[in-house]
């Protein structure tokens, strides 16, 4: 987090607080899919559509392109 905010992807927040609930995301999808018997191979897709929610108000970068710039980081 800290990271993509010294290349200017994400607004300057507090990367602790943000890493933490992105983590928390991660945790309650695992955790729903099993309790649920949710597909696992779907689960990336799922948690992506979860994590963009609280993440798309940071980026700084056109509308789509802050998973391309930041996995190049």
């Amino acid at each position: 987090m800290a990271r993509a905010q010294s290349v200017g992807a994400f607004a300057p927040v507090d990367s602790a607080t943000v890493v933490q609930n992105c983590h928390a995301l991660y945790v309650h999808e695992v955790l729903r899919s099993h309790a649920r018997g949710l597909p696992s191979a779907e689960m990336p897709k799922r948690l992506l559509r979860r994590l963009e929610t609280p993440l798309a108000p940071l980026m700084i970068t056109p509308n789509g392109q802050w998973l391309t710039q930041l996995s190049a980081i």
